[in-house]
C-alpha cells in the first residue's frame, strides 16, 4: 500500500485581519518596510494599509473610483515622496503622494481603462519612468513620476496586457 502524502505545513501561515476585503489580488511592501512597516493590500473590495506590519488593516481607498484593485507599486523613495500608484478595474489608475491617505486619478488617453499592471524603472529615482499594462488599451508610459501617460504602443500585437515589467539592466 501507498503512503498517502501529508499536507504542506504553509510555514506559520495565519490569518491576520477579518475577511472584510475579501480575495487579495495583489500586495505591496513599502522598500523600508523594516522601518515603517507599511503594507498595502489591494482586494476585489478595495484598498488596505497597514502601518504595522500587516497586524492591522485600514481601508485607504480615499478618492478611488473603483473597488477592484490590481495593481499597486511603491515608489523606492516612498519614505521621502510617500508616493503609491494603484491600478483598478474599469477605473484606472490612481496615484497618492501622501502614503495612502488620499488618491487623484491620474489621466489616460483612454478613460475607464482597467489597469492590470505597474513597474517602475530601476532607475524611478532618478528617471520618474514608469509603466502601466491595460487591459485593451495596452501599455501606457510616464517620464514624470507618474503624473501624466501617454500610450506606448509601437509595435505591440496584442493590447490587453496583464503585467509589465523592467529589465533590472
Amino acid at each position: 500500500s501507498r503512503e498517502r502524502p501529508r499536507p504542506v505545513d504553509a510555514g506559520g501561515w495565519n490569518l491576520s485581519a477579518p475577511r472584510t476585503g475579501g480575495t487579495v489580488s495583489v500586495v505591496a511592501v513599502s522598500p523600508r518596510f523594516d522601518k515603517d512597516h507599511v503594507v498595502f493590500a489591494g482586494t476585489l473590495a478595495g484598498l488596505y494599509r497597514s502601518t504595522d506590519g500587516g497586524q492591522t488593516w485600514q481601508p485607504s481607498g480615499s478618492g478611488l473610483n473603483s473597488p477592484f484593485v490590481d495593481a499597486i507599486v511603491i515608489s523606492p523613495k516612498f519614505e521621502q515622496d510617500h508616493t503609491v500608484l494603484v491600478g483598478t478595474r474599469q477605473g484606472g489608475l490612481f496615484r497618492s503622494t501622501d502614503e495612502g491617505n488620499t488618491w487623484f486619478a491620474v489621466e489616460f488617453w483612454s478613460k475607464g481603462a482597467s489597469v492590470t499592471s505597474v513597474a517602475l524603472s530601476p532607475t524611478f529615482e532618478s528617471d520618474g519612468i514608469a509603466i502601466a499594462g491595460t487591459e485593451g488599451g495596452g501599455v501606457f508610459r510616464s517620464t514624470n513620476r507618474g503624473r501624466t501617460w501617454n500610450p506606448s504602443n509601437f509595435g505591440l500585437l496584442d493590447t490587453a496586457v496583464l503585467s509589465v515589467a523592467f529589465s533590472p539592466a
